[in-house]
C-alpha cells in the first residue's frame, strides 16, 4: 500500500516538473522529500504531539511551504 501511495506521489512529482512547481532531476528524489516531512508530520499528530490548534490547517501550510520551498 505505502509503495503505491508512493509510487502515485512521484507520479504528481513528475507532473509539476514542467510545470515548475518541482525541482528538475529525479523525481522520487523530490517525493522522498516530501514524503518523508508529511511522514513526521502525520507520525507526530497520531501520538498527540502537535502544537497546532488548527493542525488542518497548519498540514495545509506545511504542504505549500514544502513545494515554494522546492519549487526555488
Amino acid at each position: 500500500m505505502a509503495a503505491g501511495a508512493f509510487q502515485e506521489l512521484v507520479s504528481h512529482v513528475e507532473w509539476g516538473q514542467p510545470l515548475e512547481l518541482f525541482p528538475t532531476g529525479k523525481a522520487t528524489n523530490v517525493a522522498r522529500t516530501i514524503w518523508s516531512t508529511c511522514h513526521c508530520y502525520i507520525s507526530l499528530e497520531l501520538f498527540n504531539i502537535n502544537f497546532s490548534n488548527k493542525p488542518d490547517e497548519t498540514y495545509a501550510r506545511l504542504l505549500i511551504g514544502l513545494r515554494n520551498s522546492l519549487a526555488t
